[in-house]
Parts: C-alpha cells; sequence; structure tokens
C-alpha cells in the first residue's frame, strides 16, 4: 500500500486527494458460499485447516444445542458467576420489541 500510495502522489504532483475507491472481485453468490475466506492469510498450513475445520463442527454443534435447548445453552467466555447474559430480545432505537420476543 505504501508503494502505491507514493506512485499516487507522484503522479498526482501534489494536487490534494479527493476519493479512494476499493474495487472488490471474486465475489460468489450466497449459496456457493460455504466459509468466509481470511483476508489476511496467504496460504493456511495443514494444522490450521483441520483446527479451522474443528472449530468450525464445534460452533456447529453449540448451534445445534442451542436451537434445541434454548438459547445460551452455551456460552463462550461466561463464567459460572455471571448470571447475565449478552444476547436476547434488546430495546431498540426504533422500536419498542413485543413481550413475546423476550420470552423466546
Amino acid at each position: 500500500m505504501e508503494e502505491i500510495w507514493q506512485a499516487l502522489m507522484r503522479e498526482n504532483k501534489g494536487r490534494r486527494i479527493k476519493k479512494v475507491n476499493i474495487v472488490l472481485h471474486g465475489l460468489v453468490e450466497e449459496k456457493d458460499l460455504h466459509v468466509q475466506a481470511d483476508l489476511f492469510d496467504k496460504a493456511k498450513p495443514a494444522a490450521a485447516i483441520q483446527k479451522h475445520a474443528k472449530n468450525e463442527k464445534l460452533s456447529k454443534v453449540m448451534d445445534q444445542l442451542n436451537q434445541k435447548f434454548g438459547r445460551d445453552t452455551i456460552l463462550l467466555g461466561m463464567t459460572a458467576n455471571q448470571d447475565k447474559s449478552g444476547t436476547g430480545t434488546k430495546i431498540a432505537f426504533t422500536r419498542i420489541p413485543d413481550i413475546e420476543e423476550f420470552l423466546e
């Protein structure tokens, strides 16, 4: 990025830059997307790929248990003495939820 920026400065000869654009390419339809690629990882070693697959499987199992037994059945980063959850219905700026939404 530094090299590109310096080339841009030389090309503009001191003129003020008013806009910077970003071009996205290689996009796929959502139905074809299985796992979001790592933006900063050039090539993952086999161990990292296996760990990612294991974490992905664990995450799916946690989602299934929470869906079957109720929200917050399994949580990450909570200790036993914390009785409040960060999930659940919140009162937003644009609307007040119905009472049923708090009972999900």
